[in-house]
């Protein structure tokens, strides 16, 4: 029997397949049931934490856009100069693009 995982945790793996599927698929051709796969649970679980494919969407936009915002910071702290600023911000945008 699968142990169940904390609710933030169980969260965080749906998003990560969700960014899977979207990725591969888009989110129009995208659905629920290849999310539910590609995470390994059953649809009822899935819709237990999103109860939209919107939602999930809009969530993992979100997850995203923290991330990349953190990485911009992170660099722009470390900058020495507002040239330096914009270089190493640009870089951890195109590098976040990239990963």
């Amino acid at each position: 029997m699968a142990t169940r995982l904390p609710a933030a945790e169980r969260r965080a793996g749906l998003v990560e397949a969700a960014l899977t599927v979207f990725s591969a698929e888009g989110f129009k051709v995208a659905t629920m049931d290849a999310v539910a796969a590609e995470a390994g649970v059953t649809k009822p679980v899935l819709y237990h934490h999103f109860p939209s494919k919107r939602e999930l969407f809009h969530e993992l936009i979100r997850n995203v856009a923290r991330s990349l915002r953190s990485d911009v910071t992170d660099a722009v702290g470390a900058a020495t100069s507002p040239h330096d600023m914009v270089r190493r911000g640009m870089r951890a945008v195109f590098t976040f693009v990239d990963e």
